[in-house]
């Protein structure tokens, strides 16, 4: 399955000069599927396998996004209590359920030193 989004990771980190990723759900944590990394000397890395917590994600408000409300409660519910990757991880499930409210109007989801302190993601 990576190999069918490979060419749109790569398009992606070109036209942005970022590093992208492919995630998916594992319980109540991302895992990264694929990584294309940033061809700039300072970019986020990580690796395919390599784990995040839903909450404290672009990616996870995504995949919270894409679930239907029963199924984002029950997934909620499993993160409780919320544990902080950083000092600026989202903690709070008022905080995050707004957060995630707020990225369905916008059609997309950030953090911003939520899971790795200065990095800033997008989904």
């Amino acid at each position: 399955m990576t190999l069918v989004f490979q060419p749109l990771l790569s398009a992606l980190r070109d036209a942005t000069g970022e590093t992208t990723a492919l995630t998916t759900l594992a319980g109540n944590r991302v895992v990264y599927l694929d990584i294309v990394e940033s061809r700039q000397k300072i970019r986020y890395s990580d690796e395919p396998g390599g784990f995040m917590y839903v909450h404290a994600s672009a990616a996870g408000k995504a995949l919270f996004d894409a679930l239907s409300h029963s199924a984002r409660r029950k997934l909620i519910d499993s993160c409780e209590p919320f544990i902080p990757s950083t000092d600026g991880s989202v903690i709070d499930r008022k905080a995050l359920e707004l957060e995630v409210e707020q990225g369905v109007k916008k059609g997309w989801h950030r953090s911003t030193g939520e899971n790795v302190e200065d990095v800033a993601g997008l989904a």
